[in-house]
Parts: structure tokens; sequence; C-alpha cells
């Protein structure tokens, strides 16, 4: 192989290194908030928002609620956590299963060990010695996590299905809108904004499959 050849090989070999770089980059899924239909009336779910968790978790597909703050506040769980102002220092009702389970979603670029990434820069911890440490750090940004106890959980089928009947919005998700500084307004807020997405929505994006959210993809009825 002479060296014109070789450069070109060498060449040809950085060009595939760098799609595939873009690729891997490309293939994080876009996720969505579950945002409740204004007419669904289950006392959990009504006005809900829901960041939907990665699979690896929690089993099945799960998500915990993110605009409903208790009066419980973090110190009452985790005393020795300090620093904390509200909306950060109140503890959120994440949905009906296991109701005392703990779970903190926070923003960072230095991940713990055993924190799961949701996506971005948001990342998750379900073990409370973890979450009782974190909340001692020093370099802990208090003004980006949330706590929660329990979580929401769905069967792929009964998803799908609750989809169908019209149960759920789906709207592109923000770390900034996990932690907004109004929390109670944000099912308002996007609820207008899925009223808009309907609207304005291509009409050969209406059949077929139902949307992915975080990494499951929901086929239809159909195809099986």
């Amino acid at each position: 192989m002479n060296l014109i050849d070789m450069l070109g090989r060498r060449l040809f070999l950085a060009l595939v290194a760098l799609a595939a770089a873009a690729g891997i980059a490309r293939a994080e899924p876009v996720p969505d908030f579950l945002v409740a239909k204004p007419d669904l009336g289950d006392p959990f779910f009504e006005q809900s928002v829901i960041l939907m968790l990665p699979p690896p978790a929690i089993p099945l597909i799960a998500g915990v609620i993110i605009n409903k703050p208790t009066t419980l506040s973090v110190k009452q769980i985790f005393p020795k956590a300090s620093g904390l102002t509200a909306p950060s220092d109140m503890v959120y009702f994440g949905g009906p299963v296991e109701p005392d389970a703990v779970l903190m979603v926070r923003r960072t670029s230095a991940p713990i060990k055993n924190e799961r990434h949701v996506f971005a820069d948001l990342y998750l911890t379900v073990d409370p010695n973890d979450i009782s440490t974190l909340l001692q750090s020093k370099d802990l940004d208090r003004a980006n996590l949330r706590l929660f106890r329990g979580y929401s959980q769905w069967g792929r089928d009964q998803l799908r299905a609750e989809k169908m009947e019209g149960s759920w919005d789906e709207v592109p998700a923000s770390p900034e809108l996990v932690f907004t500084s109004n929390p109670k307004q944000l099912w308002r807020q996007l609820s207008e904004r899925a009223r808009y997405l309907r609207v304005n929505a291509p009409y050969e994006d209406l059949p077929g499959g139902l949307p992915c959210s975080f990494g499951f993809r929901l086929e239809p009825l159909n195809s099986r």
C-alpha cells in the first residue's frame, strides 16, 4: 500500500468514526413529558406532568410526577440536609407506587457511581444512603434537585391503551421545566403547549405507531 492509499484509508476511517460518533449522539431518544388531559379524572394523576424514567432504573414503564409538591420538607426525611430553599426544599408526590420509596433527580456534570442517567444532564438516585450523602455535599447544586416519594408505573399495554383512550398528551421534556420555580403552574403551561402541538401536527404524523416516550416504542395494536 503506497502513501497516498494509506492517507486515503486513514481519512476514510476517520470520517467513518466521526459519522459513527454523530450517530451515537443522535441515538439518545428525546424524552417526552406525559401530560394529563384536562378530563383525566384519576385522583392520583389529574393535572399531572410526568417525567419518564429510563428502563434500567425501575422495572416496567415508570415515571415521577414533577408538579405536585407536598407539605413535607426534605429535612423531615433527611435531617442532615441543609441549604435548601423553595421549591427544592419540598418533597414531591411522585406517584402512588411504593409511596415510602424516595427518589432524587438532579442536574449535574459529575454524577456519582450509582446515579442513573435520565436525559441531558439529569440523573436519578434511588438509594437513600446515596441521597443522604449528596444532600450533605458542599458542591451540590441545591437549586436543581427534586426529591420524590413514590413513583408512577404502567405495563406496556396499559400505557398504550391509556394513550389511545386519550388520557395523555406528550410534550418534549426539558431540564429547565423539571426544576421550574412554579411547579403548580406547569400543568396548565404544558397543556396549552400540547394543544398547540395537536393543532399544528402534520397530517402524516397522525396514523401509525404512537410516539416514543423515553426509550421504548409503542407499536400499533394491529402489528401484533
